[in-house]
């Protein structure tokens, strides 16, 4: 059975806000309707907040590094290969 730390579920659900973020900005763009594009705004508005959070929670736990490249760098050596 393969152990998933909580660093790994962090730097995922990181990189699905980041997607989420760029999608939603896409979609933004590409809309004719005032409606659906102020929906999208707030559905931004709370990816934008939900990235934030993610951040300082790994930033907290000295997961991410987004200040210090070398240490970013560092750090990801020091990682074994997990999923």
């Amino acid at each position: 059975m393969v152990s998933i730390s909580f660093q790994v579920i962090a730097t995922n659900f990181l990189i699905s806000a980041k997607s989420g973020i760029r999608n939603l900005t896409f979609a933004i763009t590409e809309t004719a309707d005032p409606e659906l594009k102020s929906a999208f705004l707030e559905h931004l508005e709370t990816a934008v907040y939900t990235h934030q959070s993610i951040t300082k929670y790994m930033m907290n736990k000295g997961f991410y590094h987004p200040y210090n490249l070398i240490e970013q760098n560092t750090m990801i050596k020091k990682l074994p290969r997990q999923l």
